[in-house]
């Protein structure tokens, strides 16, 4: 079982990754994301387009179960982040979250 924190701090400290909506849209418009990260407070209509976007290029999503703030103190960032795109997740094991 992967720790949720401790993958997304590392993640954060080893992988490469983008904050915020608009960032995650278009990376996951270019097909650079292996994985994106949602916080359960997301706008409705962000929330679904992102959702279809990420459908459409075979990208796993996985909900994050806190707010925007929650996960922003989970990512050791003093601000909220209601999505992160993650580009390479270096020494984290995020991706096993989202396995079958």
């Amino acid at each position: 079982m992967v720790d949720l924190g401790n993958a997304l701090l590392t993640v954060v400290k080893t992988g490469k990754v983008v904050f915020g909506l608009k960032e995650t849209f278009s990376e996951v418009e270019r097909g650079r994301v292996k994985m994106v990260v949602l916080a359960s407070n997301c706008p409705q209509e962000k929330f679904d387009k992102l959702i279809q976007k990420s459908n459409m290029s075979n990208t796993p999503v996985y909900i994050y179960p806190g707010s925007g703030f929650d996960l922003g103190v989970d990512c050791a960032k003093p601000f909220s982040v209601l999505s992160i795109a993650i580009r390479e997740t270096g020494d984290s094991e995020i991706l096993k979250l989202v396995e079958d």
